[in-house]
């Protein structure tokens, strides 16, 4: 995903958490509107948390060998090996 398009994602995922939290104290749990804001929650929730999924496992970048099979990181910059 491209770096702006993510990062304008997750600011109005958060943003909707925020507005979906603001009246959830004053709803009643019998009413609609009340379970409409939770679902509208869960919903804001669950991109946000795709989002930084995705973000997060698409930073890591594992070292290939021409093989196929992965390389174990290199542990040359700690200083209590050497």
């Amino acid at each position: 995903m491209e770096t702006l398009v993510t990062r304008i994602m997750f600011s109005v995922g958060i943003f909707l958490i925020i507005l979906a939290l603001i009246p959830l104290p004053f709803l009643s749990p019998n009413s609609v509107e009340f379970w409409v804001d939770v679902v509208g929650l869960a919903m804001s929730t669950f991109v946000v948390l795709a989002i930084a999924f995705r973000v997060r496992r698409s930073r890591e970048s594992p070292t290939f060998t021409g093989r196929g099979d992965l390389l174990e990181p290199d542990a040359s910059y700690r200083e209590d090996e050497r």
